[in-house]
């Protein structure tokens, strides 16, 4: 199974690499343990859409096939979701005067996998700057979101200055508004600053954004 994740997760797979695939379809020998183990591990949708440029996919089972299907389709109807509720945001944070920077899946799932179906993430990730971070919950709030109630009490909140608030809920998707990338106890230190003064600003599903740029990124 490793090798199998290690050759779907390629992008841009080469002749070589489907072939390597394709030989390695005729070595497993329970399709449902494979399908539960590569699903589980988000490789399912990677794995579908690699399937019309192999040969040997006539060794699995209908059922195998419906549900990396079904993956896929899951994968994209939940993307759609959380692509329509980031436009809302972005357009709550562009009238309230609050600039962001769009982190992790809701800008890899474009700029980096480039299909919606094959990327999937759970919640948006936005980086704001410290000053505005409560101008960003009231934003939210404006359009519908409620912050999740923490466990914690607020002076070990406090203590353990998270890299990001309580997750703002709205129709059971999640935005995580983050200040900082890392913890104020931890060894190293990120620049955050210089993220924010060599931000590239690029479509991120319709809506002008900062996003890091490539060094930033890497």
């Amino acid at each position: 199974m490793k090798d199998i994740i290690i050759l779907i997760s390629k992008l841009q797979a080469t002749e070589h690499d489907l072939a390597q695939l394709n030989e390695q379809l005729l070595r497993v020998s329970n399709w449902d343990e494979a399908a539960r183990f590569l699903i589980s591990r988000q490789a399912g949708p990677l794995f579908y859409k690699k399937l019309p440029q192999l040969a040997n996919t006539s060794c699995m089972p209908p059922d195998t096939l419906a549900a990396f299907r079904h993956s896929w389709l899951k994968t994209i109807s939940r993307s759609m979701m959380l692509v329509e509720m980031y436009r809302q945001v972005a357009a709550a944070f562009e009238a309230a005067g609050i600039g962001w920077i769009a982190m992790k899946g809701v800008y890899l799932s474009e700029w980096l996998y480039g299909e919606l179906g094959l990327r999937q993430f759970s919640d948006i990730d936005l980086l704001v700057k410290p000053e505005d971070g409560l101008r960003a919950l009231d934003a939210l709030r404006g359009i519908g979101f409620r912050m999740t109630e923490s466990l914690l009490p607020a002076d070990i909140q406090e203590k353990m200055q998270p890299v990001h608030y309580p997750q703002m809920i709205r129709q059971g998707v999640a935005v995580e508004v983050h200040t900082r990338l890392h913890r104020h106890n931890v060894e190293y230190q990120i620049d955050v600053d210089t993220l924010w003064e060599k931000a590239d600003v690029k479509t991120v599903h319709g809506v002008a954004s900062r996003v890091f740029c490539l060094e930033h990124q890497l």
